[in-house]
């Protein structure tokens, strides 16, 4: 059954969405479909079986992999491709090139393309106390204003200081029903992996999905993340929250998680004058603007009552 298994996905592999079954009008949702179970966590065939597929059939599963994830990261699109593999010129500390590399399956190779070359994150432990909640609101509030990361990773996390506000910048997914899967199972994947690899941060997916968890309290803060661009989805406002602290519940923390909340608090700690006056900037900033909105209302209203009863009489 494997074997039948393998074979199915090397010939979708080569044919992809040009095959006469995804053509036909009837079965134009088997595509989507099909994309979630290749990489669903318990659906993974052994690499040793589909290495030995590729000695009978010319199959780029690299390229595939690459075309994949593209569907989810936005700056993968920028990463170039040398004979249909990643190019990575980055430097390989986190876990070298693919060429290197030998997952254990389909999944795992998805993972890797995404995280495998990040930079090491290293946790200062001051022996302050970590806030675990700083939603999206609530930084805006301390001037920490989000921007999407042009960084060809995925699950960047990384908070800038400038002269007059913070930066958090994320990298930017794009959610909808078969990337919300990918993610789940990259997540479930680290949890039954990263104990037994012995590297030094095994939960980076899941690091990235709970500080995106951590923003989210409310369909503004979703809506916040949405006008920044750090997040793009098909799903609404709700649907997302619900995914995200669904999920966030169910995920351990890694090393990149706590280094997020170190930074945001090192930021807090340096910067606590300009806080209190941009908090207090903020929040009259939002009063008056409440305010204006209902004298501008009011106003309106007082100008067509006044034109009613001109029309009357």
């Amino acid at each position: 059954m494997m074997f039948l298994d393998g074979c199915f996905l090397m010939q979708y592999i080569i044919l992809g969405d040009t095959s006469p079954v995804l053509l036909n009008r009837m079965t134009l949702s088997t595509g989507p479909s099909i994309h979630k179970d290749i990489f669903l966590l318990e659906n993974q065939i052994p690499w040793l079986v589909l290495e030995v597929l590729t000695e009978f059939m010319s199959v780029d599963v690299s390229r595939f992999v690459h075309d994949m994830e593209l569907k989810f990261l936005p700056a993968a699109r920028k990463v170039k491709l040398v004979n249909g593999r990643r190019r990575m010129p980055w430097g390989c500390t986190g876990g070298g090139t693919e060429h290197q590399y030998k997952p254990s399956h389909l999944l795992g190779l998805l993972r890797f393309t995404q995280v495998g070359s990040m930079p090491e994150y290293m946790v200062n432990d001051t022996g302050f106390p970590l806030s675990l909640s700083s939603s999206a609101v609530e930084l805006a509030q301390i001037g920490v204003r989000l921007a999407p990361s042009t960084e060809p990773w995925f699950g960047v996390m990384r908070v800038r200081r400038g002269l007059l506000f913070g930066e958090l910048s994320l990298s930017p997914p794009f959610l909808n029903d078969v990337t919300a899967c990918w993610l789940v199972n990259m997540a479930a994947l680290e949890a039954s992996t990263a104990g037994a690899t012995g590297a030094s941060d095994g939960y980076v997916v899941s690091s990235y999905l709970s500080v995106l968890a951590m923003l989210m309290d409310s369909d503004d803060d979703v809506q916040q993340l949405r006008a920044k661009e750090v997040l793009h989805s098909t799903f609404s406002n709700k649907e997302v929250l619900r995914f995200f602290k669904g999920l966030a519940r169910h995920l351990r923390f890694g090393v990149r998680y706590y280094a997020t909340l170190e930074e945001i608090e090192s930021y807090k700690r340096h910067r606590a004058v300009r806080i209190a006056i941009h908090k207090l900037l903020y929040n009259s900033f939002k009063a008056m603007t409440i305010a204006t909105l209902f004298s501008i209302v009011g106003v309106l209203v007082g100008i067509f009552k006044t034109l009613l009863d001109n029309k009357k009489h």
